[in-house]
C-alpha cells in the first residue's frame, strides 16, 4: 500500500511540476492571479514546479526502493501537512480563497493524514548499535 500511494503521489507532484514549469500563465489564471509579471511567474516555475518536481522524485525513489518508503512519508506528511496547516491559519487571518484553494486544502491535509497513517502502520525500527 504504501508502495502504491508513493507511485501515485509520484505521478501527480512530477505531472503538476512540470505543468508549472511550462504552463506558469495557465496555472496563475487557475489560482485565481492571472495578471502575473516576470517575477510572479518565476516563482510559480520555481516554487510549485521546481519544488513539486523534487518531490516527486522523492515519492518516486520510495516506491522504488523500500528503504526510502519511510523519508518518502516522512517527506509528504511534512510538505503536505505545511500546506494544510498554512492553509487552515490563512482561513483564520481574514482572506477567502477561491473554492479551488479550499478543495487544495483539503486534498492537502487528506494527504497528510494518508502518510501519517502509513507511517504510524510501518514497524518500528531500530537502529543496530550492537557494534558500537
Amino acid at each position: 500500500m504504501t508502495r502504491l500511494f508513493l507511485a501515485v503521489y509520484a505521478v501527480l507532484y512530477l505531472a503538476f511540476g512540470v505543468y508549472a514549469l511550462l504552463q506558469p500563465e495557465a496555472l496563475a489564471t487557475l489560482l485565481g492571479s492571472p495578471a502575473m509579471g516576470g517575477s510572479g511567474l518565476y516563482e510559480l516555475r520555481s516554487n510549485y514546479g521546481g519544488v513539486s518536481l523534487g518531490a516527486g522524485t522523492i515519492c518516486l525513489f520510495g516506491a522504488l526502493r523500500s528503504t526510502l518508503q519511510a523519508p518518502g512519508l516522512w517527506f509528504v506528511l511534512a510538505y503536505m501537512g505545511g500546506y494544510a496547516s498554512g492553509r487552515i491559519f490563512a482561513l483564520f487571518s481574514g482572506e477567502r480563497p477561491a473554492e479551488l484553494l479550499l478543495a487544495f486544502g483539503g486534498f492537502e491535509a487528506v494527504t497528510a493524514l494518508v502518510a501519517a497513517w502509513l507511517l504510524w502502520r510501518r514497524p518500528a525500527v531500530l537502529p543496530d548499535h550492537s557494534r558500537t
